[in-house]
């Protein structure tokens, strides 16, 4: 339910459901895909919406409609294709051509760019802008903004539920917008650079903490060495497919692994749960899927960290640790009773970090820890990731986006083909360098 007036198109409406607004040509894309894995592209589109001939589906209408649909979006698969072979990327377009199905006059965008890399964000991006002038509304949401300048003509911005910013694009710049989403000035705004400054590595060597030697898996990962020091964020970069996030599935204990990998000299055994007796802790790319239970509340899903320790045992005190992690993240929740599940993104990835370092962690493996987080939780995530470095823990930080890898890591390894093939300090703060070196460029 909702208080207030809503107007499109000149009309004042009253939406019950999902199904009143879609019929008005109102259709949202959640950042979470909708999509059947083991559907075809065809019956994605028109599922639930099948076109029929003398009351039976006419799968061959279906099959023309979808080319037609995919043509629009610039995808060039057959309607036949199932969900489960495509990328995210063209999973996002897929969504927009569903949407197109329904005779769209508004379209809402949830964060349409959090899992792509650059190319296909820049697809999508391309995507919307051909819709914006073939006369559909849009409404893109997103914390990318870069992305959001280059694609709107008018922006809002919401803090803490309430609007802040209500301005033509034209009339603002990038430090602008990050102010106005934190709640501060221009000149104080939070940057990853610029955040805690605790965990940041002098540079004087020292003995490795963890200690990969010709490190394999069916993940796939092929032989790969590399060291992390204490103190240190080891920033992981590599293309979309490359094997960065089956690195961290690998040193994780995901999967079972071949070589050897030490931490402090002692060898660490196969499988999750002994790999976390060790001190080492993993944050999965997918969080809603792998990381987090979403029906458990804050307090519950913090105390699986103190369990871990063996010192979860009283809710006193594990409650008490909750409100602590809550405060120290700046965690935005009614209460720490409160289900992860009522969260948005950003905050749900500030839970699954405080059930990490409720642990007490010697090695944090965060797989795109800042996807789909806006500036503010941003920051505060590397602050605190800093903060566990600057008391001697060690963080293997994998991320596509290049400018955040070049802001946070003290040192880089390049991912190529599903294996380490470099390991360098002097790259880690140059992005063009990075780029090159992505691509095996001399």
């Amino acid at each position: 339910e909702y208080e207030g007036d809503i107007q499109f198109m000149g009309q004042a409406c009253q939406f019950k459901g999902i199904s009143d607004s879609e019929h008005r040509g109102i259709i949202i894309i959640h950042q979470e895909l909708a999509l059947v894995p083991l559907l075809s592209i065809a019956e994605n589109i028109f599922l639930g919406n099948e076109p029929s001939k003398y009351g039976i589906i006419d799968w061959n209408m279906a099959y023309v409609k979808t080319q037609a649909l995919l043509a629009k979006v610039g995808l060039n698969e057959s309607p036949n294709t199932l969900i489960t072979n495509l990328g995210v990327g063209k999973q996002q377009l897929i969504e927009i051509a569903k949407a197109l199905s329904k005779e769209v006059k508004l379209l809402i965008l949830d964060e349409p760019t959090a899992s792509l890399d650059r190319a296909q964000a820049a697809q999508v991006i391309e995507c919307i802008r051909k819709l914006r002038h073939s006369g559909v509304g849009l409404v893109y949401i997103g914390h990318r903004l870069e992305e959001v300048l280059q694609v709107a003509d008018h922006i809002v911005v919401l803090r803490d539920g309430r609007v802040v910013l209500n301005t033509q694009a034209s009339a603002v710049s990038l430090a602008d917008l990050a102010a106005a989403i934190v709640g501060a000035t221009r000149e104080s705004v939070p940057s990853i650079a610029a955040s805690d400054t605790v965990g940041l590595a002098s540079p004087a060597p020292s003995p490795a903490r963890l200690v990969a030697r010709s490190l394999s898996s069916s993940a796939p990962l092929l032989s790969s060495s590399f060291d992390v020091q204490p103190q240190r964020i080891l920033g992981v970069a590599g293309l979309l497919g490359s094997g960065r996030s089956e690195l961290c599935r690998t040193i994780a204990g995901v999967v079972p692994r071949q070589g050897q990998l030490t931490l402090d000299g002692q060898s660490i055994p196969q499988g999750v749960a002994r790999t976390m007796d060790y001190g080492l802790v993993h944050s999965p790319e997918e969080r809603r899927h792998e990381g987090l239970w979403l029906d458990l509340t804050i307090a519950e899903t913090i105390a699986l960290g103190l369990v871990r320790r063996g010192v979860g045992r009283q809710a006193v005190h594990t409650r008490q640790v909750a409100l602590e992690l809550v405060q120290r993240l700046r965690i935005h929740c009614a209460s720490v009773d409160a289900p992860v599940r009522s969260l948005s993104g950003g905050n749900q990835q500030k839970v699954l970090l405080a059930r990490l370092l409720a642990a007490g962690p010697a090695v944090l493996v965060l797989d795109e820890p800042t996807r789909g987080v806006d500036v503010g939780a941003r920051a505060d995530i590397v602050a605190r990731v800093r903060e566990v470095c600057g008391a001697g823990a060690c963080v293997v930080w994998t991320t596509s986006y290049l400018e955040e890898l070049a802001e946070v890591a003290d040192d880089v390894l390049i991912v190529r083909d599903h294996a380490v093939v470099e390991q360098a300090a002097h790259a880690a703060k140059d992005v063009d360098l990075l780029i090159a070196r992505l691509v095996g460029a001399e």
